[in-house]
């Protein structure tokens, strides 16, 4: 467990704090100190460290955004918020419903190719009896 203090140009203070956690790993923190001088920095980065060694990090709950959930955020924070032209905004809408949303999109385009080849292979018989005859 070790403490450095270091100051900065701008005159403010970073604690820098490694500490070995109750289930054996090792954490740092580097933090910009809450008080001016470095005596209480120390005294601060002390507690600090005694508070990791004891509880460990506290780890924030981030809360993900299902999809449908970002694409409404999306549509009503940005591109109706700032009041987008009507074709950039449908170039947006349709680029989240043929990109964005999870969906079947490889099978039609699969019959697609397969569809072309038939096409394809049917007017090379064409051109071929033609120039057979």
């Amino acid at each position: 467990m070790t403490i450095r203090v270091v100051e900065h140009e701008g005159g403010w203070l970073q604690v820098d704090i490694r500490v070995r956690l109750p289930d054996g790993t090792r954490y740092r923190e580097r933090l910009k100190a809450p008080v001016q001088s470095k005596s209480a920095a120390r005294r601060w980065a002390e507690e600090r460290e005694r508070y990791l060694a004891l509880n460990g990090p506290k780890q924030p709950k981030k809360e993900v955004p299902t999809l449908e959930d970002f694409e409404s955020r999306f549509i009503s924070e940005h591109v109706e918020a700032n009041q987008l032209k009507p074709s950039t905004a449908a170039s947006y809408k349709s680029r989240l419903k043929l990109h964005i949303r999870p969906g079947p999109r490889a099978a039609p385009a699969r019959r697609n190719r397969q569809a072309i080849r038939t096409a394809a292979q049917g007017r090379h018989e064409a051109v071929r009896s033609r120039n057979d005859q």
